[in-house]
């Protein structure tokens, strides 16, 4: 836990100027629900972020830590009043929170425990905004209009699905053999596609179904558009693939997990390719190819290209163009 709020902490720094609307709309909702006293905090008000954001400039690192305790705190507050904790698939939530060795001396004494769902509700609380930031619930809520429930089922949903926690844990190893600055960087990638893909399954797919069939549906599909996309991007993407590979590679990266950090961006397609292939009964990696080639004749990637890079001045504006980029699918 402390290894990922430090990371948590490290992403929002390295995001501050970018997120600061999200940021100061989390204070809102806070205040606005009698929860956080921004003097009492020493948060900024209202004219020093609109100075900030004037001149490019965040919340700093101090104030970070403050709103993500806030965040974690009320989160599982509201994870525990929900549905949350009583999905079969978030039972590994509980058992992880114990030792090993616990885990194999008493199983049903730990599946039974009186606070199951509070340890569940603070697990997944941690998850979520460790991974996502600290304003990333209140995002995806003014984005979709989910309640927390569901965007944690979503979250839970994308993670998962795109085996995230095997991506973060080969990012990790990193440790002490490339800069921290790389590492970061990847990290970045990573938050990046999950809140994208927490956004398309909130869209797209029935989550009061469970989560278990929900990944189990979505996982196969994007495991197999990734061990061959080689043979399924068009040439340029697969060429801007091999561009982004190297680069990495040269940075330190080993060389799959270079590969594979590289063609995140391309697999932002793979759940629309699920749907379809289960809607005309074709194969996940064919429904794939088509998808990749009409992202190329339309140039999907450059009209995201310029989206991101607009300069917007609120938060809303940034909603908007979040929206818009989403409709495009490619993250």
């Amino acid at each position: 836990n402390n290894y990922l709020q430090t990371l948590a902490l490290s992403l929002a720094e390295r995001r501050a100027p970018e997120s600061l609307g999200f940021d100061r709309r989390l204070m809102q909702v806070l205040e606005g629900r009698g929860l956080l006293d921004r003097a009492l905090e020493f948060l900024p008000d209202g004219a020093a972020l609109a100075e900030r954001a004037r001149t490019g400039a965040g919340l700093t690192r101090p104030e970070f830590a403050v709103l993500l305790a806030y965040a974690k705190n009320v989160l599982s507050d509201d994870l525990v009043a929900s549905t949350v904790p009583d999905d079969a698939y978030l039972g590994a939530e509980l058992s992880d929170y114990f030792p090993a060795a616990m885990r194999d001396r008493f199983p049903d004494a730990i599946a039974g425990h009186r606070l199951r769902r509070e340890i569940i509700a603070t697990m997944m609380a941690n998850s979520l905004i460790n991974r996502g930031g600290p304003a990333f619930a209140v995002r995806l809520a003014d984005e979709t209009g989910a309640d927390i429930a569901t965007i944690a089922a979503a979250f839970a949903a994308a993670f998962d699905s795109y085996r995230m926690g095997e991506l973060n844990a080969a990012v990790d190893a990193l440790d002490n053999r490339v800069p921290g600055a790389v590492q970061l960087e990847l990290y970045a990638a990573i938050q990046d596609m999950l809140v994208s893909r927490t956004t398309w399954f909130l869209r797209n797919v029935a989550l009061a179904r469970g989560l278990e069939p929900t990944v189990g549906r979505f996982r196969a599909g994007i495991d197999a558009i990734g061990a061959a996309l080689e043979e399924l991007l068009p040439a340029d993407y697969a060429a801007q693939r091999s561009a982004r590979a190297t680069g990495l590679a040269q940075k330190g990266v080993p060389g799959e997990l270079a590969l594979r950090l590289a063609g995140l961006q391309a697999l932002a397609l793979a759940p629309d390719a699920v749907v379809i292939a289960e809607a005309t009964s074709l194969s996940v990696e064919r429904v794939g190819a088509t998808l990749f080639a009409l992202a190329e004749h339309f140039r999907i990637d450059q009209i995201v290209a310029g989206a991101k890079a607009i300069v917007v001045t609120d938060h809303y504006e940034r909603l908007a163009i979040d929206r818009a980029i989403d409709r495009l699918t490619v993250a």
